[in-house]
């Protein structure tokens, strides 16, 4: 089943602030939430908890630039 979740459970997760967030989604280290309605955005959960596991794996930078551009392809395929 898929889920979204919003920023709060992102930054909770992440051990991160809203700011890191979104300059990790600017430096292509996170992916970009999806639109959920004219003002609201998530991200799908199962993404956030592959980064956080490349994390704890020690994968470097450029391997988890490789997962979100992953992830985002994915996104594509799937529309």
């Amino acid at each position: 089943m898929l889920k979204l979740i919003r920023i709060r459970d992102v930054i909770d997760r992440l051990g991160s602030s809203r700011t890191a967030i979104y300059d990790r989604i600017e430096k292509k280290t996170l992916p970009p939430p999806v639109r959920v309605g004219p003002q609201n955005s998530a991200w799908p959960e199962h993404e956030i908890e592959q980064i956080v596991r490349a994390h704890i794996a020690g994968k470097d930078v450029d391997e988890i630039k490789t997962l979100v551009a992953e992830l985002v392809q994915q996104r594509q395929q799937a529309a």
